[in-house]
Protein backbone atom coordinates (compact mmCIF):
# COMPACT_ATOMS: atom_id res chain seq x y z
CA UNK A 1 0.00 0.00 0.00
CA UNK A 2 3.13 1.99 0.37
CA UNK A 3 4.40 1.73 -2.77
CA UNK A 4 0.79 2.22 -4.51
CA UNK A 5 0.21 5.56 -2.14
CA UNK A 6 3.47 6.84 -3.17
CA UNK A 7 2.99 6.42 -7.25
CA UNK A 8 -0.35 7.97 -7.26
CA UNK A 9 0.97 11.19 -5.02
CA UNK A 10 -0.08 13.64 -7.30
CA UNK A 11 -0.23 16.38 -4.70
CA UNK A 12 4.02 15.81 -4.17
CA UNK A 13 3.41 15.61 -0.49
CA UNK A 14 6.19 13.60 0.03
CA UNK A 15 9.77 14.53 -1.01
CA UNK A 16 11.60 11.67 -0.57
CA UNK A 17 8.96 9.54 -3.03
CA UNK A 18 12.17 7.88 -4.98
CA UNK A 19 14.13 7.27 -1.84
CA UNK A 20 10.83 5.37 0.12
CA UNK A 21 10.11 3.31 -3.67
CA UNK A 22 14.63 2.13 -3.11
CA UNK A 23 13.42 0.94 0.76
CA UNK A 24 10.08 -0.48 -0.22
CA UNK A 25 11.17 -2.58 -2.77
CA UNK A 26 14.36 -3.54 -0.25
CA UNK A 27 11.56 -5.48 1.29
CA UNK A 28 10.55 -8.94 0.38
CA UNK A 29 11.66 -12.80 0.24
CA UNK A 30 14.06 -12.25 -2.51
CA UNK A 31 14.86 -8.51 -1.80
CA UNK A 32 17.11 -8.59 1.34
CA UNK A 33 14.55 -7.65 4.61
CA UNK A 34 11.92 -9.70 5.56
CA UNK A 35 9.44 -6.52 6.82
CA UNK A 36 9.37 -2.93 6.33
CA UNK A 37 10.62 -2.87 10.23
CA UNK A 38 13.26 -4.11 9.52
CA UNK A 39 14.26 -2.08 6.21
CA UNK A 40 13.41 1.10 8.29
CA UNK A 41 15.90 0.23 11.06
CA UNK A 42 19.11 -0.58 8.86
CA UNK A 43 18.32 1.75 5.56
CA UNK A 44 17.71 4.36 7.93
CA UNK A 45 21.42 4.23 9.23
CA UNK A 46 23.02 2.83 5.75
CA UNK A 47 26.07 5.06 4.62
CA UNK A 48 23.88 5.74 1.17
CA UNK A 49 21.25 7.25 3.44
CA UNK A 50 23.39 8.63 6.25
CA UNK A 51 22.80 12.79 5.57
CA UNK A 52 18.81 11.62 4.96
CA UNK A 53 17.91 8.37 6.34
CA UNK A 54 15.72 9.75 9.79
CA UNK A 55 13.88 12.22 6.97
CA UNK A 56 12.83 9.50 4.89
CA UNK A 57 11.93 7.38 7.67
CA UNK A 58 9.54 9.69 8.89
CA UNK A 59 8.12 10.40 5.44
CA UNK A 60 7.27 6.78 5.44
CA UNK A 61 5.47 7.01 8.96
CA UNK A 62 4.36 9.74 7.51
CA UNK A 63 2.33 7.59 4.33
CA UNK A 64 1.22 5.12 6.89
CA UNK A 65 -0.50 7.76 9.11
CA UNK A 66 -2.35 9.13 6.19
CA UNK A 67 -3.43 5.88 4.88
CA UNK A 68 -4.73 4.66 8.78
CA UNK A 69 -6.44 8.00 8.90
CA UNK A 70 -8.09 7.47 5.17
CA UNK A 71 -9.24 3.89 5.48
CA UNK A 72 -10.01 4.19 9.39
CA UNK A 73 -13.37 3.09 10.02
CA UNK A 74 -14.65 2.96 13.01
CA UNK A 75 -14.35 -1.43 13.26
CA UNK A 76 -16.52 -4.06 14.62
CA UNK A 77 -15.02 -4.53 18.16
CA UNK A 78 -14.69 -8.20 18.24
CA UNK A 79 -12.75 -9.04 21.65
CA UNK A 80 -12.90 -5.43 22.55
CA UNK A 81 -16.81 -5.62 23.41
CA UNK A 82 -16.46 -9.06 24.72
CA UNK A 83 -14.06 -7.70 27.37
CA UNK A 84 -16.02 -4.95 27.96
CA UNK A 85 -19.55 -6.92 28.70
CA UNK A 86 -17.25 -9.06 31.06
CA UNK A 87 -16.53 -5.70 32.48
CA UNK A 88 -20.33 -4.45 32.67
CA UNK A 89 -21.01 -7.64 34.91
CA UNK A 90 -17.71 -7.49 37.01
CA UNK A 91 -16.33 -3.80 37.25
CA UNK A 92 -13.71 -5.38 39.59
CA UNK A 93 -11.74 -5.64 36.08
CA UNK A 94 -11.25 -2.63 34.99
CA UNK A 95 -9.28 -1.77 37.98
CA UNK A 96 -7.03 -4.90 38.10
CA UNK A 97 -6.51 -4.68 34.24
CA UNK A 98 -3.72 -2.88 32.53
CA UNK A 99 -2.60 -2.63 28.41
CA UNK A 100 0.58 -2.70 26.25
CA UNK A 101 -0.56 -1.77 22.78
CA UNK A 102 2.30 -2.67 19.50
CA UNK A 103 -0.73 -1.05 17.19
CA UNK A 104 0.37 2.68 15.79
CA UNK A 105 -3.76 2.87 15.46
CA UNK A 106 -6.37 4.18 17.32
CA UNK A 107 -8.92 0.89 18.05
CA UNK A 108 -8.20 0.53 21.73
CA UNK A 109 -9.12 4.23 22.86
CA UNK A 110 -12.16 4.25 20.39
CA UNK A 111 -13.51 1.49 22.03
CA UNK A 112 -12.87 0.25 25.70
CA UNK A 113 -15.28 0.94 27.90
CA UNK A 114 -17.16 2.56 25.07
CA UNK A 115 -20.95 1.15 25.61
CA UNK A 116 -22.41 3.00 22.24
CA UNK A 117 -23.50 -0.56 21.20
CA UNK A 118 -26.38 -0.83 24.21
CA UNK A 119 -29.58 -0.81 23.87
CA UNK A 120 -31.17 2.46 24.93
CA UNK A 121 -33.02 0.29 28.24
CA UNK A 122 -29.34 -1.37 29.02
CA UNK A 123 -28.07 2.15 28.95
CA UNK A 124 -30.62 3.92 30.88
CA UNK A 125 -32.18 1.06 33.20
CA UNK A 126 -30.61 -2.24 33.30
CA UNK A 127 -26.94 -0.87 33.59
CA UNK A 128 -27.44 3.06 34.39
CA UNK A 129 -25.57 2.87 37.83
CA UNK A 130 -22.46 0.38 36.44
CA UNK A 131 -22.07 2.69 33.89
CA UNK A 132 -21.78 5.65 35.94
CA UNK A 133 -19.14 4.09 37.99
CA UNK A 134 -17.42 3.01 34.93
CA UNK A 135 -17.37 6.60 33.54
CA UNK A 136 -14.70 7.61 35.30
CA UNK A 137 -12.24 4.64 34.75
CA UNK A 138 -9.23 4.91 33.96
CA UNK A 139 -6.41 2.25 32.51
CA UNK A 140 -2.98 2.50 31.91
CA UNK A 141 -1.59 1.42 28.31
CA UNK A 142 1.79 1.65 27.27
CA UNK A 143 2.84 1.99 23.73
CA UNK A 144 6.28 0.31 23.39
CA UNK A 145 6.38 1.65 19.35
CA UNK A 146 5.01 5.32 20.09
CA UNK A 147 2.02 6.23 17.76
CA UNK A 148 1.31 7.64 14.26
CA UNK A 149 -1.01 10.46 16.28
CA UNK A 150 -0.70 12.88 18.43
CA UNK A 151 -2.30 12.44 21.77
CA UNK A 152 -5.04 14.92 20.82
CA UNK A 153 -6.28 12.52 18.16
CA UNK A 154 -6.15 9.37 20.39
CA UNK A 155 -7.33 10.96 23.55
CA UNK A 156 -9.68 8.90 25.47
CA UNK A 157 -11.03 9.13 29.34
CA UNK A 158 -10.36 5.43 29.50
CA UNK A 159 -6.95 5.02 28.44
CA UNK A 160 -3.84 6.99 30.05
CA UNK A 161 -1.07 6.65 26.86
CA UNK A 162 2.46 5.99 27.94
CA UNK A 163 4.79 6.19 25.69
CA UNK A 164 8.76 6.80 25.07
CA UNK A 165 10.93 6.46 22.07
CA UNK A 166 13.92 7.65 20.76
CA UNK A 167 11.79 10.51 19.35
CA UNK A 168 9.82 11.31 21.75
CA UNK A 169 10.15 15.32 22.22
CA UNK A 170 12.27 15.35 19.00
CA UNK A 171 12.62 17.97 16.69
CA UNK A 172 9.14 17.61 14.38
CA UNK A 173 9.35 14.10 13.97
CA UNK A 174 6.76 11.63 14.31
CA UNK A 175 7.00 9.52 17.96
CA UNK A 176 6.85 6.17 16.22
CA UNK A 177 9.54 3.25 15.59
CA UNK A 178 10.54 -0.04 14.34
CA UNK A 179 9.81 -2.72 16.49
CA UNK A 180 13.07 -3.52 16.55
CA UNK A 181 13.88 0.28 17.93
CA UNK A 182 11.64 -0.08 20.50
CA UNK A 183 13.21 0.80 24.19
CA UNK A 184 13.73 -1.70 27.09
CA UNK A 185 10.68 -0.99 28.93
CA UNK A 186 10.56 -2.45 32.71
CA UNK A 187 7.13 -3.11 33.66
CA UNK A 188 5.47 -2.97 37.37
CA UNK A 189 2.18 -2.57 39.28
CA UNK A 190 1.57 -1.31 42.63
CA UNK A 191 0.17 -4.88 42.92
CA UNK A 192 3.31 -7.02 43.93
CA UNK A 193 1.45 -10.25 43.68
CA UNK A 194 2.02 -12.43 40.55
CA UNK A 195 0.36 -11.38 37.16
CA UNK A 196 -1.14 -12.86 34.32
CA UNK A 197 -0.32 -12.38 30.56
CA UNK A 198 -3.36 -12.66 28.02
CA UNK A 199 -0.77 -11.92 24.43
CA UNK A 200 -3.26 -10.64 21.25
CA UNK A 201 -2.26 -10.77 18.00
CA UNK A 202 1.79 -10.27 18.08
CA UNK A 203 2.32 -13.06 15.30
CA UNK A 204 5.83 -13.17 13.94
CA UNK A 205 6.54 -10.10 16.31
CA UNK A 206 6.21 -11.95 19.81
CA UNK A 207 9.71 -12.87 20.69
CA UNK A 208 10.87 -9.63 19.32
CA UNK A 209 8.40 -7.04 20.76
CA UNK A 210 8.56 -9.47 24.21
CA UNK A 211 12.53 -9.39 24.81
CA UNK A 212 11.96 -5.84 24.62
CA UNK A 213 9.89 -6.02 28.18
CA UNK A 214 10.98 -6.55 31.70
CA UNK A 215 8.27 -7.84 34.03
CA UNK A 216 8.82 -6.90 37.46
CA UNK A 217 6.48 -9.50 39.00
CA UNK A 218 6.32 -13.64 38.77
CA UNK A 219 4.10 -14.47 36.13
CA UNK A 220 1.20 -17.28 36.98
CA UNK A 221 -0.64 -18.06 33.91
CA UNK A 222 -0.33 -17.23 29.99
CA UNK A 223 -2.97 -17.38 27.25
CA UNK A 224 -2.07 -16.64 23.99
CA UNK A 225 -3.19 -16.77 20.79
CA UNK A 226 -1.05 -18.39 17.95
CA UNK A 227 -2.86 -18.47 14.08
CA UNK A 228 0.59 -20.46 12.86
CA UNK A 229 -0.25 -23.70 14.40
CA UNK A 230 3.36 -24.64 12.98
CA UNK A 231 5.16 -22.27 15.78
CA UNK A 232 3.12 -23.27 18.45
CA UNK A 233 5.51 -25.72 20.42
CA UNK A 234 8.07 -22.72 19.60
CA UNK A 235 5.81 -20.30 21.29
CA UNK A 236 5.05 -22.18 23.96
CA UNK A 237 9.00 -22.78 24.93
CA UNK A 238 9.88 -19.37 24.78
CA UNK A 239 7.25 -18.16 26.56
CA UNK A 240 7.94 -20.77 29.21
CA UNK A 241 11.76 -19.83 29.56
CA UNK A 242 11.45 -16.45 29.02
CA UNK A 243 8.69 -16.48 31.96
CA UNK A 244 9.13 -19.38 34.28
CA UNK A 245 5.77 -20.73 33.71
CA UNK A 246 5.40 -24.79 33.04
CA UNK A 247 3.67 -24.84 29.54
CA UNK A 248 0.66 -26.52 31.34
CA UNK A 249 -0.20 -22.60 32.28
CA UNK A 250 -0.11 -21.99 29.07
CA UNK A 251 -3.02 -21.74 26.95
CA UNK A 252 -3.21 -21.43 23.09
CA UNK A 253 -6.02 -19.47 21.67
CA UNK A 254 -6.53 -19.46 17.81
CA UNK A 255 -8.41 -16.49 17.72
CA UNK A 256 -8.54 -12.94 20.30
CA UNK A 257 -12.83 -13.26 20.69
CA UNK A 258 -11.73 -16.94 21.74
CA UNK A 259 -9.07 -15.68 24.18
CA UNK A 260 -11.21 -12.89 25.61
CA UNK A 261 -14.44 -15.33 25.84
CA UNK A 262 -12.55 -17.64 27.84
CA UNK A 263 -10.56 -15.35 30.14
CA UNK A 264 -11.69 -12.93 32.82
CA UNK A 265 -14.34 -14.88 34.14
CA UNK A 266 -13.59 -14.89 38.17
Amino acid sequence: MIEKRIKNDKENKYAHKKEILEWVNKVGVESGYSTIDVCITHESQSKKYYDVGLVIENEIFKVMRDIFSENYRRPDMGWLQILNDKILKNTRIAKEIGFINYNYDRVLEDNFLEYDYLSQKNKLSIYRKTLERLSDAEVLALYPHGSLYNTDETGSKHIIRRQETHKTDGPGFIDAVSCHESHKHVVSTYYNGPVRLFIIGLGMGLEVNLDNLDIRHPVSEIHVTIHNKARTETVVQFLSNKYDVPPEKITVHTTAEDLVTNCFNN
